[in-house]
């Protein structure tokens, strides 16, 4: 399983310099937080990376989705929904949701801050 993978070797951790959308997710006070940096040009993902402190399911998650988004519309992203991850990743609803709902956020708040500067 693909997911596993990126439990034991995360992809694409770090900050990226020329990132023109930077999307933030959760609260470093309460536990799992996200950054997550994309780089769009002619509204497709074309680098994607995240910074994450949190439990390995979001380590994971944030590591898988920064995969999957590259290649695609940032209108594809927007629509983007934690059901359609949790198919993906094959998790069971609720196990892991709060992980789900924390890419998702960060995903479309990253778009949103793209289109703002636009």
């Amino acid at each position: 399983m693909e997911i596993m993978d990126h439990f034991a070797n995360p992809k694409n951790i770090g900050t990226l310099p020329h990132a023109n959308g930077i999307g933030e997710s959760g609260s470093p006070q309460l536990g799992n937080y996200l950054q997550f940096y994309l780089y769009i040009e002619s509204d497709t993902v074309k680098e994607a990376r995240y910074l994450i402190q949190g439990r390995p399911q979001a380590i994971a998650a944030a590591s898988y989705v920064s995969t999957f988004v590259i290649g695609k519309s940032i209108h594809e992203l927007m629509q983007l929904s934690t059901g359609q991850l949790r198919k993906i990743f094959r998790w069971p609803w609720g196990l892991y949701e709060p992980c789900l709902q924390l890419v998702t956020e960060g995903i479309r708040n990253a778009i949103q801050d793209y289109t703002n500067k636009a």
